[in-house]
C-alpha cells in the first residue's frame, strides 16, 4: 500500500512539475517586453560596458639578439627577436538604442575607447660584446648596427564608433528574435613605436645612442554590417551572439618616423621621414557571445551582461623597416613577411565586458 501510494505522489508530482514548466516558459516568453516600451529616458536604453582588453598586434618587434659563441662569433642564422608584448588593459562602451525610431526600425550607436601603453628591454651579457640589433634604425645611422642596450616601447589609443539601423524580426519562436543591422563606422587610431637604443662603450663607427619614435594618426569611415541573436532562457535570462563585419576608407594622418643619433664627441643629430597620406581599405569583423540578466524595477529595466569578445582590424599602417648589408641590419630582412611589405598589421582585442 505504501510503495503504491508513493508510486502515485510522485506521478503527481511530476505532472505538477511538467505543467509548472510548460506553464512558466509560456510565461516568460510570450511577453518579452521591450524596455523600449517604457517612458523612462525618453524611451531610449543606455548601456555601458567595462571592457578588459588583451590586444593582440603584430610587427613589434624592437631588436633582434645574435647568439655569440664562446670565440665571439656571431651566427647570422640564430637570433631572437623580442616584442612589446601588451597586457590585459581596461576600456569601456558607451551604448544607445531608441525603439521604434522609424517604424519598426530601431537606431543604436556606440563608442568605445581603449588605451594601451607597454614596453620592454633587452640588454647584452655584462662581459660580451654587443649583440642586439635594431630592426627600426635606418641602416645608414646604425654604425655597424650592434648595441649593448635596446628599450621599445608601444602606445596606441583608440576610439571605436558606429551609428546603425535595426530591424528586429520576430521568429515563430517567441523566446528567439534575430535582428540584422546595417548602418555607418568609424575608427581612429593614434600610435606610437618607440626604441631607445644605447652603447656603455664606443663602437666601430663611435655611434653611442640612439632614438627611433614611429608616430601614425589614422582615421577611417566606412559601412558596418551583421546580425544579432538573442534567445530567452527563462524571465530575466537571455543568451545573445553578434557578428559583425566593417568596410572601412581611412587616410593616416601626421605619420612619420624620427631619428636621433649621438656619435662620440658630437652633438645628437635628428632626421625625420614622412609618409605619404594615402588612402587605405581596412576591413574587420567583430564577435560577441554571451549572456543578459535584466531586471524590471518600477518600470525601467536594469541589467548585467557578461560576454566575450573579438575584433579584428586589417591594413594598419605599420613601422617601416630597414634594411642593409651589414650584420646588425640583416636583422630587419628576417622579419620582412609579406604581410609587413603589404603594410598591414592585425589589431584585435577580446575580453569580458559588464554592462549595467
Amino acid at each position: 500500500m505504501i510503495p503504491t501510494l508513493w508510486k502515485r505522489t510522485a506521478a503527481l508530482a511530476c505532472t505538477a512539475l511538467l505543467a509548472c514548466s510548460t506553464l512558466t516558459a509560456y510565461d516568460d516568453c510570450t511577453p518579452c517586453i521591450s524596455s523600449g516600451d517604457s517612458c523612462c529616458y525618453g524611451g531610449w536604453d543606455i548601456g555601458i560596458d567595462f571592457i578588459f582588453w588583451k590586444p593582440c598586434i603584430d610587427n613589434l618587434e624592437y631588436a633582434a639578439v645574435y647568439e655569440v659563441d664562446d670565440s665571439g662569433d656571431f651566427d647570422v642564422n640564430n637570433l631572437t627577436y623580442r616584442n612589446v608584448c601588451q597586457k590585459w588593459e581596461p576600456g569601456f562602451r558607451i551604448n544607445l538604442l531608441k525603439h521604434g525610431f522609424i517604424c519598426d526600425w530601431d537606431l543604436t550607436g556606440s563608442f568605445t575607447y581603449f588605451r594601451v601603453h607597454d614596453k620592454d628591454s633587452v640588454s647584452a651579457p655584462a662581459d660580451g660584446a654587443p649583440n642586439l640589433a635594431s630592426p627600426l634604425l635606418h641602416a645608414a645611422l646604425a654604425g655597424d648596427g650592434l648595441f649593448r642596450y635596446i628599450q621599445g616601447e608601444y602606445s596606441a589609443m583608440m576610439y571605436r564608433w558606429d551609428i546603425l539601423f535595426a530591424y528586429n524580426l520576430h521568429c515563430s519562436n517567441p523566446c528567439l528574435e534575430l535582428t540584422p543591422f546595417l548602418g555607418m563606422a568609424g575608427l581612429t587610431l593614434n600610435q606610437s613605436l618607440e626604441s631607445r637604443i644605447a652603447n656603455d662603450q664606443a663602437v666601430t663607427v663611435q655611434v653611442e645612442s640612439a632614438f627611433t619614435d614611429f608616430v601614425n594618426r589614422l582615421f577611417a569611415l566606412g559601412i558596418k554590417f551583421g546580425t544579432e541573436v538573442n534567445f530567452t532562457v527563462t524571465k530575466g535570462f537571455n543568451l545573445f551572439a553578434r557578428g559583425a563585419g566593417e568596410i572601412l576608407t581611412g587616410k593616416q594622418f601626421n605619420s612619420k618616423t624620427l631619428f636621433t643619433v649621438e656619435e662620440a664627441n658630437l652633438d645628437p643629430e635628428s632626421y625625420q621621414f614622412n609618409e605619404t597620406q594615402c588612402s587605405l581599405i581596412i576591413p574587420g569583423y567583430h564577435i560577441q557571445v554571451g549572456l543578459d540578466l535584466v531586471s524590471s524595477l518600477c518600470g525601467p529595466e536594469m541589467g548585467i551582461r557578461l560576454g566575450y569578445e573579438f575584433f579584428r582590424y586589417l591594413n594598419i599602417p605599420t613601422a617601416r623597416r630597414f634594411m642593409g648589408d651589414q650584420l646588425g641590419t640583416q636583422a630587419a630582412f628576417h622579419i620582412a613577411k609579406p604581410d609587413d611589405l603589404r603594410s598591414s598589421r592585425h589589431l584585435r582585442g577580446c575580453g569580458a565586458k559588464l554592462l549595467t
